[in-house]
């Protein structure tokens, strides 16, 4: 009998007549349920959850009114944020404001809650660790969420020390974990490199273990074996995710050691409850030209040939448990 599959980690966007909201200011294509639906039909998922794209936009199709909320630049010395509007083809740089992920977290949650679909849905807002409010992840956790996404990348979250304590109070208090976006870089040059290196998931580790707040780390640790020791060490605060395994092995440079299979490495370093089956739909590309999406993650975990008792685990168990669902 086939195992279905949760898919704990993937992006979500929407269009209509009237907007697109979701779509990642980088990449060329929406992330669409219609899309998505084959794909995991094509991987056995029967349940996943969903997390806004980073550095969303929200266009309105008929006044042909672009917003961005959150965006960073690197001048004199300093990572600056601001939000951008496009109105009619002119760009107007505006500040920063608080909870900036709310219009796009608001209107996602409200589509999925109406989307009919054989696969069940969860929502997993964005937050920014520098810019939102404790009353507004408040109001978040009260909507019984099961996780927060958090993309230190696209927040330039260039110093771990800095973020919101309250946050991290509140965090610990309910026990929903914070899915967060992992990174690497070994020699740090241009301002982007030094996000990568802070956003190192040994940093984010030691950040969680200090404030006890549990942890869904994606991109497998970068294939750290330093995270797989922490993580060992405090059973059940984290889980980490497989995915895009296309995308890890096509960028060695982002990974901390060097391999010619990511998934068996991954797996031989990591025990088989610290491990959770994800798509990471739309980000498992084989190239950032062409963006030609691969859809074969089901078939390359199968080609580890793992137990049935590990696969059920892996594919589905892990997040169960994790997540409580």
């Amino acid at each position: 009998m086939e195992i279905k599959a949760i898919d704990s980690h993937s992006h979500i966007g929407y269009e209509n007549d009237e907007e697109i909201v979701g779509k990642n200011i980088m990449m060329p294509y929406l992330p669409t349920f219609s899309e998505y639906l084959r794909l995991a039909k094509k991987n056995s998922v029967e349940k996943v959850l969903f997390a806004p794209c980073t550095s969303p936009m929200i266009i309105d199709k008929i006044r042909h009114f672009t917003k961005v909320y959150y965006l960073w630049e690197y001048v004199n010395g300093k990572y600056r944020y601001f939000s951008e509007v496009v109105n009619n083809g002119k760009i107007i740089k505006g500040e920063m404001s608080k909870n900036p992920y709310m219009e796009v977290n608001l209107k996602i949650f409200r589509y999925l809650k109406n989307l009919k679909s054989e696969i069940s849905t969860e929502f997993i807002p964005a937050v920014s660790l520098y810019f939102d409010t404790p009353d507004y992840i408040e109001e978040l956790l009260s909507l019984n969420v099961k996780g927060l996404k958090v993309h230190g990348i696209s927040t330039g979250l260039y110093d771990l020390n800095r973020v919101n304590q309250d946050i991290l109070l509140l965090l610990k208090k309910s026990g929903v974990p914070l899915v967060i976006h992992t990174d690497f870089v070994k020699n740090p040059k241009a301002p982007i490199d030094y996000l990568y290196s802070e956003n190192n998931p040994i940093n984010w580790l030691k950040l969680l273990v200090k404030n006890d707040i549990k942890g869904y780390l994606v991109h497998g640790c970068r294939l750290s074996s330093e995270c797989s020791r922490i993580m060992k060490d405090n059973n059940g605060q984290f889980l980490t995710g497989i995915s895009p395994d296309i995308l890890l092995a096509n960028e060695p440079e982002r990974l901390m050691i060097k391999t010619d299979n990511y998934l068996e490495t991954l797996f031989n370093m990591f025990d088989i409850e610290m491990m959770a089956f994800d798509l990471d739909y739309n980000w498992n590309y084989t190239d950032r030209v062409t963006y030609t999406y691969d859809d074969e993650q089901l078939n390359r975990l199968n080609k580890l040939k793992l137990s049935k008792n590990n696969k059920e685990k892996v594919l589905k168990k892990n997040s169960e448990r994790f997540f409580n669902l």
